[in-house]
């Protein structure tokens, strides 16, 4: 998982957010905290052991870059970083084998498939801006014109216009 510049810097507002101390440095439970806030959910033993797992070689990836690793228990900012790239691949493993049986049980095309994915994301943005904190229907500012949020943002304003 490749991150953009928006996304390591919301890594490291959290990472700093949970850095108490501000030592630039994580203690384990820490780290579980962080990736509980950035959505990740570890239901069983098993699967702290397997991210504990990666986490070693997290390190050793860090260290392979040239960054500096401080010794276990601690994480710093760079091996987080490496752990997020684990996970967010594994996650996105898991969907695309998700999306690939639920295809082959349906016996929907790949474009069929790729098109009802379209529909449940609009929907879900769509929902996201009338049923947000403030509910305005509005698309965000930085949101191009054309875009698939924009037009659902359009669409909701004229649905909500005529009833």
């Amino acid at each position: 998982a490749g991150f953009t510049a928006a996304e390591i810097a919301r890594f490291r507002e959290l990472f700093d957010k949970f850095d108490d101390k501000k030592t630039g440095l994580l203690r384990n439970e820490q780290v579980w905290w962080l990736l509980t806030a950035l959505g990740h959910q570890f239901r069983n033993a098993e699967e702290r052991d397997q991210v504990a797992e990666q986490l070693e070689r997290a390190r050793a990836r860090a260290r392979e870059c040239g960054a500096t690793v401080a010794p276990a228990p601690c994480v710093n900012f760079w091996v987080l970083v490496q752990l997020l790239r684990d996970l967010f691949r594994r996650d996105d493993r898991q969907t695309l084998d998700k999306v690939s049986k639920a295809a082959q049980l349906s016996k929907f095309s790949s474009a069929e498939v790729s098109e009802f994915q379209d529909v449940f994301s609009n929907w879900y943005e769509r929902d996201a801006l009338v049923y947000s904190e403030g509910g305005t229907g509005e698309a965000p500012p930085e949101t191009p014109a054309g875009s698939p949020l924009a037009m659902v943002a359009e669409d909701t304003k004229m649905l909500t216009k005529s009833s």
